[in-house]
């Protein structure tokens, strides 16, 4: 009975070598047996090279390297020879040993000296030599295992685990292709014009025109944003965080509403994640002290669970103690005090006053500026109203 490995904890079968290879392998090694083998000669063949050759003329054997024992032989054997040693191994008929041959050969583990491109087994005399084999850890692929580990047979346990596994397939949650294309459809229609390579940068790109009034009207800090800086705060939290005039005004918003503190700590955090080594311990025990402890000037609120991973945490503190009570203040502005900063007036009237900046200089590339358009076609421009050319003869003297 055929034996495959046994499932792993996470639902998958290890990988192992198909049974009908092994089944072919236990034939290549019934062949090179000494006593009861394919008789074996030595060959010479006036050619230049022959691919996978080894030099040496020394008999294998079952123990020596490569595929479960196999090892390279140049020495040789007729494919007559082959015939009649598997008609007499499996008692089987020479049609059927030939096509049991070629198989071999096709699977790479005997191997023509004279056509190395017909993959097929002659029963005359020409010459034929085993393969050299591949080390059994390289069929494994990237789940490197041992070639010996624990086997099962195709019981009933394999057959309850495998169904288990493809139940768990099925139920598994995935995403249509239609609404994948449509969120794909969305983010380049929404961030198409604030591509510069796409839409153009304004009032001019200044790699090529020497012109900086681009990057000083978006540097990290300015005093009016342009419109398309303010739009882009709309398309993500991450977004509006990630710009520092955004978060300035974002704090605005939430100072009105009593909730700085969120965005207080989430800074703080920032500042303990990505500052110095040294400054870990006070930087935590500060924090701690502002946002977390009991009766803290700015506490923030986190559940229970959150507050005692963060305690245990805080016995040895790190730079990333605190990141579950971050994320938790996080996902509560995501979800509260952002939409509603979108809606609010402070953020409406920062796209009212927001700067357009209007092109300053020519475009150097003008397809990119103006949408194309397809010319007419010839057709379409002619009327019936027109009348027919005729044409004159060569040489003619203009009369019909």
């Amino acid at each position: 009975m055929a034996t495959v490995a046994g499932c792993t904890p996470h639902g998958r079968s290890s990988r192992t070598q198909r049974p009908h290879l092994s089944k072919m392998e236990r034939v290549i090694v019934s062949m090179q047996d000494p006593d009861q083998g394919v008789k074996m000669r030595s060959q010479r063949l006036l050619i230049t090279a022959i691919p996978h050759a080894v030099a040496g003329e020394t008999r294998g054997h079952p123990g020596g390297a490569g595929r479960r024992g196999l090892r390279p032989l140049c020495l040789s054997r007729a494919g007559r020879d082959v015939v009649e040693w598997l008609v007499q191994k499996f008692c089987i008929s020479e049609e059927e040993a030939l096509h049991l041959g070629t198989l071999l050969a096709q699977h790479g583990y005997i191997y023509p000296l004279r056509e190395s491109r017909d993959l097929t087994l002659h029963p005359d005399e020409t010459p034929y030599r085993f393969q050299p084999g591949a080390p059994n850890i390289l069929e494994q692929g990237p789940e490197r295992g041992s070639y010996n580990s624990s086997r099962v047979q195709m019981s009933s346990d394999f057959y309850k685990c495998e169904i288990e596994r493809f139940r768990k397939a099925l139920g598994r949650n995935r995403v249509k292709s239609s609404v994948c294309l449509e969120a794909y459809l969305k983010f380049s229609s929404q961030h198409g014009p604030h591509d510069p390579i796409l839409s153009g940068c304004l009032p001019s790109n200044p790699w090529i025109t020497d012109d900086v009034t681009y990057w000083a009207m978006n540097a990290p800090k300015v005093a009016a944003p342009t419109k398309l800086r303010v739009e882009r705060w709309s398309f993500s939290f991450r977004e509006l965080l990630d710009d520092p005039v955004g978060r300035g005004h974002f704090m605005d918003f939430l100072q009105k509403e009593f909730s700085a503190e969120n965005l207080s700590f989430w800074e703080a955090c920032e500042e303990l994640r990505f500052g110095g080594q040294a400054q870990v311990p006070a930087l935590v025990d500060a924090v701690y002290q502002q946002f977390l402890a009991p009766g803290a000037a700015r506490w923030v609120n986190i559940d229970s669970r959150t507050m005692e991973w963060t305690l245990e945490g805080m016995r040895q503190p790190h730079r990333y103690v605190l990141d579950a009570a971050q994320l938790h203040i996080y996902m509560l502005m995501k979800k509260d005090s952002y939409p509603r900063f979108l809606k609010s007036d402070i953020y409406k009237g920062l796209l009212e006053e927001a700067v357009i900046p209007l092109e300053t200089k020519r475009w150097a590339f003008p397809f990119l500026r103006k949408p194309l358009h397809s010319s007419p076609s010839p057709v379409l421009q002619s009327t019936p109203e027109e009348p027919a050319v005729t044409s004159i003869p060569a040489g003619g003297n203009g009369e019909q």
